[in-house]
């Protein structure tokens, strides 16, 4: 794959000829040394042959292997679909039909990118990747750091889940307190794309010793889907910083906090608030648990272990955890100086 076109060989038989045949029509294609991504239905059974068979071309290339088993990492959710239907339509070899369902899946993905119904499909397909070893029973909530690693999609995903979450009931009151705050829902709404808002100005200005003197006015007059719509437009800010953000960055929250910081705590404050929200409007809902273990994985490193989402709401002082008594303070910890 190159600028979302599906170049190369589709071979019926399995082996380690097509991934190393593979990039020699994709080179020619593209002489100018662009990434190579080699789309597979299955592990490589010799990695480092197909990597070096990328740099055997004219020019240095990157091929790489989207996952697609129980070690799979989250670039899953966004070509797994792509893969499935190249090899669904894979029965007419060398027919151009083979490429119709791909490019369909490509032109729908480029052209609802932002739709809620794809970012509700790829948070399903990063839940199902994310979660496999919480299903474990010896496993805690806690699994590699670098596989918990956040980042823009996490961000996308908890304002997706806000959305759906919170969009249907706008029309109700949302004057009423928002679970055990003192804030009225709206309030609370308004206060998730302040603090979305101030992230993603953080991670753009990189200060060192204090926030931006910047803050987020949301009129007082505006409904709440008008206050929804603002969080969105934060989320989308704070998820744009963090796709193009170095990882060795820092800026600064009480020290020097890398990117995967600020997204864990974007996603906190999202769905922690919308817990708040929820319980204030009467509706039944509970953070995700691949997300709930990522952030606090992320910012709570000393969580006991259980269920994440009821770890997360007893870290924040939202639950109880039997044998332990509801927290009344508590911080997380997003500095990170290495």
């Amino acid at each position: 794959m190159d600028d979302d076109r599906l170049r190369g060989v589709n071979r019926r038989r399995k082996g380690t000829a097509t991934p190393l045949a593979a990039p020699a029509p994709l080179r020619a294609a593209r002489p100018d040394g662009a990434p190579i991504h080699i789309v597979r239905d299955t592990p490589p059974p010799t990695p480092a042959r197909t990597s070096t068979a990328g740099r055997r071309s004219t020019r240095p290339s990157r091929v790489f292997t989207p996952a697609c088993a129980s070690w799979a990492n989250p670039i899953g959710a966004r070509f797994g679909p792509l893969r499935r239907s190249t090899r669904t339509d894979s029965r007419h070899r060398g027919h151009p039909a083979q490429t119709q369902a791909p490019h369909r899946s490509l032109r729908r993905r480029n052209a609802d990118a932002r739709h809620r119904d794809v970012l509700a499909a790829q948070r399903r397909e990063r839940a199902r990747i994310r979660g496999e070893k919480d299903r474990q029973p010896a496993q805690s909530h806690r699994t590699e750091r670098e596989e918990l690693s956040m980042d823009h999609e996490d961000v996308d995903a908890a304002v997706a889940e806000t959305l759906q979450v919170l969009g249907p009931r706008t029309a109700e009151d949302w004057t009423v307190p928002a679970g055990s705050l003192e804030w009225t829902c709206w309030r609370t709404a308004a206060h998730i794309g302040h603090d979305l808002l101030a992230y993603a100005g953080q991670l753009a200005a990189q200060p060192t010793d204090a926030y931006l003197p910047i803050d987020l006015n949301v009129r007082p007059t505006a409904s709440p889907a008008g206050v929804l719509q603002a969080v969105t437009a934060c989320g989308g800010l704070l998820s744009s910083a963090l796709a193009t953000a170095d990882p060795t960055l820092r800026a600064w929250h009480w020290g020097p906090c890398d990117p995967g910081g600020f997204a864990a705590m974007g996603v906190a404050e999202t769905l922690l608030h919308t817990y708040d929200i929820a319980q204030g409007l009467s509706v039944d809902w509970l953070p995700p648990a691949p997300l709930s273990a990522a952030v606090l994985d992320r910012l709570f490193p000393a969580a006991p272990p259980g269920d994440p989402t009821q770890v997360l709401l007893w870290c924040t002082g939202r639950g109880e955890l039997d044998g332990l008594p509801r927290r009344t303070s508590w911080r997380w910890e997003a500095a990170r100086p290495d």
